[in-house]
């Protein structure tokens, strides 16, 4: 039916997604290694759906680091500029 042909797409990207970030550091999300995250993302989901549906592309936005990490990405920042300095 297509409501059960949609909670599988759901769940496959939940799932997809899930795998995916298990992939990545935090360190590695954020740095240029991330900017294949979405492929990564999308090879995860085609993996559960199969040759069932056809994924395109994948759009991941809003990825936010915890704030204790982007607390501490600011103060290396800060250390590294000051032994510049």
């Amino acid at each position: 039916s297509p409501d059960r042909a949609e909670q599988e797409v759901d769940n496959a990207i939940r799932a997809g997604f899930a795998t995916a970030m298990k992939q990545y550091s935090v360190t590695q999300l954020f740095s240029p290694q991330g900017a294949g995250f979405d492929q990564s993302v999308r090879n995860e989901i085609a993996k559960r759906l199969g040759d069932q549906t056809l994924i395109r592309n994948v759009f991941v936005t809003d990825l936010v680091p915890p704030p204790e990490i982007s607390e501490q990405r600011v103060k290396a920042a800060q250390q590294e500029l000051a032994l510049k300095q």
